[in-house]
Formats: C-alpha cells, structure tokens, sequence
C-alpha cells in the first residue's frame, strides 16, 4: 500500500505504469517511422507523419502528465 498525500492508500501505483507506456508510445512511433520509411523509401510521407506524431505526441504528454502529478503529490 502506498499513502498520498492525503493520507489515503492506494493499491497500485499508476505513475509506473504510464510512463512506460509513454516511452513505449514513443519507442513505437520512432521503430515505426524508420521501419516504413526503409522498407518503402518513403521519407517524406505527409500520411506516415500524421500517424507517427499521434504516437509520439501522446507518449510525450503521458510523461508529462505522470511528472506533473508527481510534483503535486498526487500519484
């Protein structure tokens, strides 16, 4: 169990769990971007971006978000 600031206990810790999904997120969109762009040449691909920068965007405010609840005390 683990105490907030409050005093309350909680069961499970999430700020773990989000900030490895947030660096998977990122890990993921990278390993995507350089996998499809060597496989079919496609560097400058307008579609690939728009759906790499999802990934990576939301990774980055996972972290983000964990560390602000943290400073806090919240998490």
């Amino acid at each position: 169990m683990i105490k907030n600031r409050d005093n309350t206990k909680t069961r499970v810790p999430y700020g773990g769990f989000y900030r490895v999904l947030g660096l998977s997120l990122i890990v993921v969109g990278l390993a995507f971007y350089f996998a499809w762009s060597i496989m079919y040449g496609t560097w400058l691909d307008i579609g690939l971006y728009s759906f790499v920068i999802v990934l990576i965007v939301f990774g980055i405010l996972s972290i983000a978000l964990i560390d602000a609840k943290e400073k806090e005390g919240i998490a």
